[in-house]
């Protein structure tokens, strides 16, 4: 176990693995904490402010702690992607469009795009983005037929995320310019715990393996208590 106190949710690691981040709920507030993933000293907050926090993910180049403003908890929340700087501490906004939901956000491994989730469609996407910065204007969608939980592929050319009840693959091109190649359905993910917010899976190194959840069976877990004297004062 590495943290201790208030009810801490979306874990994530540094880009060294010293220390974890994470958004803490106590005393009614939601802000973004890190651990030292050693277990020693304490949590400490990374910044507090009002509203919610949530989703922090560091850059790969540690500049850039990347986060989801707002609570998707509420339906009427308006939900968008922040960045702040660890160096000098500003905070800005990288993507928050009228009428949109924004969340889910991914940073690739080589730090140059970000991949999220927006309805400013309709129906839930993934998008892609340049990182840090958004200001070209330029945006790529992903996925076609709805999709949630983009993760990147350690090589860089690769986006998973969840669609029409299957894992797929988007193999990507990003020199000269960024472009979708082509889309592959992997297998279905009934029976893995799924999430319309964030990613419940990772890809292990090498790009071969998934790490993800599989939901309990009815017979699973369940277990048989015998208490003895229970109506005895």
């Amino acid at each position: 176990r590495l943290t201790f106190e208030g009810l801490d949710t979306y874990p994530s690691w540094s880009p060294d693995q010293s220390y974890i981040t994470f958004s803490r709920f106590r005393d009614g507030e939601r802000d973004l904490y890190r651990k030292a993933t050693d277990g020693r000293g304490a949590e400490e907050p990374i910044f507090e402010r009002e509203g919610a926090q949530f989703e922090p993910l560091i850059s790969p180049d540690g500049e850039w702690l990347v986060y989801r403003d707002g609570n998707a908890d509420s339906p009427t929340a308006d939900l968008g992607i922040r960045m702040r700087s660890l160096t000098d501490d500003r905070d800005t906004v990288f993507l928050d469009r009228p009428n949109a939901r924004e969340r889910g956000a991914a940073i690739s491994p080589d730090g140059q795009w970000l991949a999220y989730l927006s309805d400013e469609l309709g129906g839930t996407e993934v998008f892609v983005r340049p990182f840090p910065g958004p200001a070209s204007g330029a945006v790529w969608q992903v996925s076609m037929d709805g999709g949630t939980e983009p993760v990147w592929a350690h090589n860089g050319r690769e986006l998973f995320y969840k669609s029409q009840g299957h894992l797929t693959v988007a193999e990507l091109q990003t020199d000269p310019v960024f472009a979708v190649r082509a889309r592959r359905q992997l297998f279905p993910v009934d029976e893995y715990f799924n999430n319309a917010w964030h990613s419940r899976y990772v890809a292990l190194p090498g790009d071969e393996t998934l790490l993800m959840i599989t939901i309990p069976r009815d017979n699973v877990g369940v277990n048989t208590v015998v208490a003895l004297n229970y109506f005895r004062p």
